[in-house]
């Protein structure tokens, strides 16, 4: 961990972020568990979600937030218990960089308020209570807010009209966070905004109107398959009883039984009356009481244009589902804009709802554009949180990792480009109209494969200056940074060119030259690309102490492989993923040896891509057809790779190495060589 250079704003930073965090399974049938805020915690996870709805009254008549997916089958947990859990977890690890409380407020007044005294009295001088003068300018720095909560939720501009800003709750000072608030919480008044359901809130500002976003994974409902089947449930009443983790309702049970899913496209017409419902209910009021806007410090937006949006103040926030990622990301004009936001506000992306089970996307498509929080489903162990695991290893695993400085600094010609959105703001909405509903992907599409060492995916190759804010360490591969210098590495690529398919050959290029005096003929339209090109070979030698798959003692010995895969992330926003294998090596996972193959890899943005090494054992039986089992894995950020013979340590299911995986380590010879333009 590097203090020195956590004390910049929040939004020059990754945040390590969970999406539902109180699920331990799919969206719709699971239970709700107070533990999955523990466990992500101690995962590094820095921003947790709470979908916090209405539930019933205690026998004093004290209203009682609940937290659970609403609309679902899912159970409930109260709100307090998830906030002691973040206490407790607080008071263990006092030096714990701030921890976001990204709420999706779901509740009437009194719940709000109700939320609002539980904050306060529970987490006490650990709860973040901004000042109006601490909103101004950017953004406070982790340094700052170390062992503090932060809420996301809404902050209406209109909050000092009727009440005087709270005295400010430093960490520290003789005002404590419960003093802060008594002032807010004598005052019955309240704020009134409308067009609160599902996608938003819209609230009167000082200003005029102001769209706001603290509901995000219903905020595309039209995207969303799984949606259409549970909109007509109405939310948990107040009458509920509330008893810790609830069994679903029974009217909830029958309404779901009558509209199963997979009889959804069989139903077109009363899925357009419920969408037209829905949007019916926009117009209905909803309140925001002030004792729970003033302990907020990042404020959801609804997305209008990135010309207002960067006018915005840099404590308002936007949140943006897969979908509309992978939209934005199509468009080279807007992704850049989007870099520049994001090098001064803040950006939250969410799993598709189409995801019922949980599944993750690459995570790569939200850092390639900067933004800040990439949530994640943390109870899916898979490929992709497997990458955002060895992501936030960089940096001591403290939830917080610097972005690369070809996210902060963009030449005049990307500026130059990136204003030219305001001629495309009007086209957004249409654009975004226009994606495929639902759509599901559970992996990243694949790159053009290559068998042969000396192939080379078809990928253009830019080039620019070396990613300057690469961290030095003496450690192994899973360190924190490193330059990346050139390779004595033999194999050339002499006589390759890459070409766009759809420009003929007679373009202008610019050659690139390496150490053996070969070069690569790259289009370039004029312009360079905001990323070097990165080749890099990866030799697996050997491995040392793998264990049985889950850890189990007893069992066959296993018959080791392991699976190299690259994420990469194209300039276009396209996501590419290449893989290899090696041999198997059979019963043997004590010192398996490979060594024979060496797999090359072209790297476009080598600023946010990964390298992911994962261990399996082979299904050899011709009596079963399981597949094979996992054993461990490692993902490391290229940036961070150095060339050499290197140990990576081996990492299990849940990111940890313990019990049989104390040892579990491959050997690897890594050669890195940068592309370098010649003008």
């Amino acid at each position: 961990l590097d203090m020195a250079i956590m004390k910049k704003p929040l939004s020059e930073y990754f945040i390590n972020s969970s999406h539902n965090t109180y699920l331990i399974g799919d969206q719709y049938t699971s239970h709700s568990r107070v533990e999955m805020y523990s466990n992500a915690l101690y995962r590094g996870c820095r921003c947790l979600e709470l979908d916090i709805w209405d539930g019933g009254k205690s026998n004093d008549g004290k209203p009682i937030p609940v937290v659970w997916h609403g609309h679902t089958m899912t159970s409930k947990i109260l709100f307090k218990d998830i906030i002691r859990t973040i206490k407790v977890f607080l008071n263990f690890h006092p030096d714990s960089f701030p921890i976001v409380l990204s709420f999706e407020n779901h509740c009437t007044v009194p719940y709000q308020k109700e939320m609002a005294r539980q904050l306060v009295d529970i987490l006490g001088d650990s709860l973040y209570i901004p000042t109006e003068n601490s909103l101004l300018g950017t953004l406070p720095s982790p340094a700052q807010l170390r062992g503090r909560v932060v809420i996301k939720g809404r902050r209406p501009t209109r909050l000092n009209d009727h009440h005087s800003a709270p005295p400010a709750a430093e960490k520290g000072s003789n005002t404590s966070a419960s003093s802060a608030v008594n002032a807010a919480l004598e005052s019955e008044d309240i704020l009134e905004d409308e067009a609160f359901h599902n996608s938003g809130v819209t609230a009167l500002s000082m200003t005029g109107t102001e769209d706001y976003d603290d509901s995000e994974e219903e905020e595309d409902e039209d995207e969303e398959e799984g949606d259409d089947a549970y909109s007509e449930i109405d939310a948990l009443g107040t009458s509920a009883s509330v008893d810790g983790a609830d069994p679903p309702l029974p009217g909830v049970v029958m309404e779901l039984k009558s509209t199963p899913v997979h009889e959804k496209q069989t139903q077109p017409k009363k899925r357009t009356r419920q969408r037209a419902a829905r949007k019916e209910k926009t117009n209905q009021h909803h309140r925001v009481a002030p004792e729970l806007a003033r302990l907020t410090t990042l404020h959801g937006t609804k997305f209008k244009s990135w010309h207002e949006s960067n006018r915005a103040p840099a404590f308002h926030m936007h949140s943006f589902s897969e979908s509309k990622v992978r939209n934005k990301l199509r468009r080279g004009y807007n992704k850049q804009d989007w870099i520049i936001y994001n090098q001064t506000h803040m950006s939250r992306t969410y799993p598709a709802g189409a995801r019922v089970d949980s599944s993750n996307y690459n995570p790569l498509l939200g850092w390639s554009s900067g933004c800040q929080m990439v949530a994640l489903n943390f109870q899916t162990e898979d490929a992709c949180l497997r990458l955002n695991d060895g992501r936030f290893r960089e940096n001591g695993n403290c939830g917080y990792v610097l972005k690369p400085s070809s996210l902060m600094i963009l030449s005049g010609t990307q500026r130059q480009q990136a204003t030219r959105i305001e001629e495309t703001d009007d086209d957004d909405g249409r654009d975004e109209e226009q994606e495929d509903e639902g759509t599901h992907i559970s992996e990243p599409p694949l790159s053009k494969e290559s068998g042969d060492s000396d192939d080379i995916p078809d990928v253009h190759a830019p080039m620019l200056e070396e990613n300057s804010s690469a961290l030095e360490s003496g450690d192994v591969l899973n360190t924190q940074g490193s330059s990346l210098g050139n390779s004595e590495d033999d194999d050339t690529l002499a006589g390759t060119k890459i070409v766009d398919d759809n420009r003929a050959e007679k373009e202008d290029v610019v050659e690139v030259e390496d150490d053996d005096e070969h070069g690569i003929e790259v289009p370039v339209n004029g312009l360079l690309s905001s990323h070097p090109a990165t080749r890099l070979s990866v030799q697996v030698l050997s491995g040392s102490c793998l264990p049985k798959p889950k850890g189990q003692r007893n069992g066959d010995c296993i018959d080791p492989y392991v699976k190299l895969s690259v994420f990469d992330v194209t300039e276009e926003g396209k996501e590419n993923l290449t893989e290899y294998s090696t041999s198997v090596v059979r019963l043997n996972g004590f010192s398996p040896i490979w060594g024979q193959e060496k797999h090359i890899f072209m790297i476009e943005n080598a600023a946010v891509s990964m390298l992911q090494l994962t261990v399996f054992d082979k299904n050899t039986s011709k009596v079963t057809s399981k597949a094979d089992e996992f054993i461990a894995s490692c993902s490391i950020p290229i940036s961070c790779l150095r060339k050499g013979i290197r140990s990576v340590k081996l990492y299990d299911a849940t990111n940890t190495r313990s019990g049989a995986f104390d040892f579990a380590s491959l050997l690897l010879d890594i050669g890195i060589r940068q592309c370098t333009a010649e003008i």
